[in-house]
């Protein structure tokens, strides 16, 4: 048995904010993103992406909608959808992502301005 705490995770910059990886495997992986501003908008051919809200607000944008999330909330991201979360200045939202399959980098691509 493997317990991890995310205190003990170590966190990196990502399209998504600032991420700590808690699980990863081929089928699925299990983040807490950070974002405080804006997170670059993106797209997966591959992954379908879950949100869950621990905790903040803001305003999730999806493909042509958008909607404000706010903790308890959680929101399905379809893959080859372009996404990205924006906060109000000074702002943080923290949220589980989960992806089905695991993450893959190489998935991620960016939308060019």
């Amino acid at each position: 048995m493997k317990v991890i705490n995310r205190n003990k995770v170590e966190s990196i910059e990502d399209v998504c904010g600032t991420i700590k990886e808690l699980y990863s495997s081929t089928d699925l992986s299990l983040s807490i993103a950070t974002i405080t501003g804006k997170s670059t908008p993106h797209i997966h051919k591959k992954m379908e992406e879950i949100y869950f809200v621990l905790q903040g607000k803001g305003e999730i944008f999806i493909g042509d909608e958008s909607e404000i999330i706010k903790k308890g909330d959680l929101v399905a991201i379809p893959k080859n959808k372009f996404h990205y979360v924006r906060t109000k200045k000074g702002e943080t939202i923290e949220v589980i992502v989960a992806t089905h399959p695991g993450f893959d980098k190489d998935d991620v691509i960016e939308k060019m301005s």
